[in-house]
This record gives structure tokens, sequence and C-alpha cells, in this order.
């Protein structure tokens, strides 16, 4: 039984869906990824390569955490799953800040990056407060 459904039935919140796919942060998040993924277009090797890599998988990181926590079979491990998703969330931002510091990408893009950072910090709160 995943952590939603344990939660769900502990305290009878019905408003909770039983899948992470249904889940308004993970959709976020993953629109985030989508967005991380569609940036620069780097040769292999480069310095602009492996920043743009590794902001890539920061930001596929947090959706995988929100599904993995909502997967487990009890909300303190969802709970530190969300953590965990919020970790990667503040390493993305530094990324992010870096990669348009030297220029690969470009402030608009870094501004689209942090509006989607917000909203899906602000998502994994209400749901963090709603499992506490």
């Amino acid at each position: 039984m995943t952590a939603l459904k344990v939660f769900k039935q502990i305290h009878r919140e019905e408003s909770l869906p039983d899948s992470h796919k249904d889940l308004k942060v993970w959709q976020r998040a993953m629109e985030m990824v989508r967005f991380v993924y569609t940036l620069g277009d780097a040769k292999d090797g480069t310095g602009e390569c492996c920043l743009l890599h590794g902001l890539r998988e920061l930001a596929l990181e947090i959706p995988t955490h929100i599904s993995r926590g909502s997967a487990r079979g009890s909300t303190a491990d969802f709970l530190r799953a969300l953590a965990s998703a919020r970790g990667a969330l503040a390493a993305l931002e530094t990324h992010a800040i870096l990669a348009q510091q030297l220029n690969y990408i470009d402030l608009e893009e870094r501004r689209k990056i942090e509006v989607l950072m917000v909203e899906v910090k602000n998502l994994m709160e209400q749901l963090s407060a709603r499992l506490l």
C-alpha cells in the first residue's frame, strides 16, 4: 500500500489522490523537468555540457523523490522524500544561477526555472503540511 493510500485510510483524507501522477506537485515538477531539458545545446566534454547535464539531473530528481516517497508505505518515508526533493530544488537553484552567470542559459530562462521552482516548492510545503 502506498504512503498516500495509508494516509488517506488513517486520516480519512479523500482529497489526496491514490497515485503520485495525480499530485499537482509531481505534475508541476515534471513540467519543470521538461523545460530544463530544452535548455542549451552544449558540446560533450565542455564545462557547459557538464553544468547543463547536472541541471537536468537535479530537475529530474525532484519528481523522482516525490514518486518514490508516495510509493512507500509510510507517511514518514513520504515526508523524508519530500525533504530530499526540497534539497534537490535548492541545488537546482544553485546550478541555474551559475549557468546563467556563465552565459550557458539566459536570464529569461533562469527566471522561468525560478518561477517553476517556487510553484513546486509551495506545492511541496502544502503537501507536507497536510501529511503532518
